[in-house]
């Protein structure tokens, strides 16, 4: 389903009263910034490796108030 950030944002105010909807909100770098305000739950794979060229960033929610439920053991794939 394609929308606007204001029809997204305007379901999401309402998407609690639904308990049994989940909304996944998946990227792009602007998606992130304007509705992470409105997320309850994250689920993020971080990628240790550096790579030049690199114009967008996840927000850095290690600063932020989040509780961590679940953190598995770092895993190798492909050299990542």
């Amino acid at each position: 389903i394609s929308m606007s950030i204001e029809e997204i944002k305007s379901r999401l105010k309402y998407a609690s009263k639904i308990p049994d909807k989940e909304w996944f909100i998946i990227g792009g770098g602007q998606i992130y910034n304007e509705l992470l305000q409105f997320c309850d739950r994250i689920y993020i794979t971080k990628i240790y490796k550096k790579y030049e060229n690199v114009d967008t960033y996840f927000p850095n929610i290690d600063e932020q108030k989040w509780n961590v439920v679940h953190q598995s053991e770092i895993l190798t794939y492909n050299n990542l």
